[in-house]
């Protein structure tokens, strides 16, 4: 069930997104090699590191957002708003900061055909991008 979830998921997004990478052991880990940034950023794309709770996919507090650590804004605005403080960038190191970003209810169903929990996911994250402009 879960494998198939996650599968039909993926296949989704990669229609959207392109190159898309996971781990198709555990399903722990999603990547969108070329995720659209909205307007205000010192790139068009970046790659979203998309952490999940594996076989618990409707626990949306577990989700956890990573983009490119060095991501900049354009008109020197300042990032620190974007991402989580140093302590909480657990992923830094190599190369990604945690964005700030708990999804309580992303507004979709656990059936891909509705809509795709990623797929919805993932818009909530460029909806949340666009507001720090």
């Amino acid at each position: 069930m879960i494998r198939r979830w996650y599968e039909d998921n993926i296949a989704m997004l990669e229609r959207i997104y392109g190159q898309i990478s996971y781990d198709d052991l555990g399903f722990f880990w999603i990547r969108i090699k070329k995720f659209k940034l909205p307007p205000g950023y010192n790139k068009v794309y970046s790659s979203l590191l998309i952490r999940t709770p594996g076989g618990k996919i409707k626990n949306y507090k577990d989700y956890r957002f990573y983009l490119d650590k060095n991501l900049g804004r354009t008109a020197d605005r300042a990032t620190d708003c974007i991402y989580n403080p140093p302590e909480f960038d657990d992923l830094r190191a190599k190369g990604w900061a945690r964005l700030p970003l708990v999804i309580k209810n992303p507004d979709s169903t656990s059936e891909p055909v509705s809509g795709g929990c990623l797929v919805n996911i993932c818009q909530t994250v460029y909806k949340v991008l666009s507001q720090y402009q």
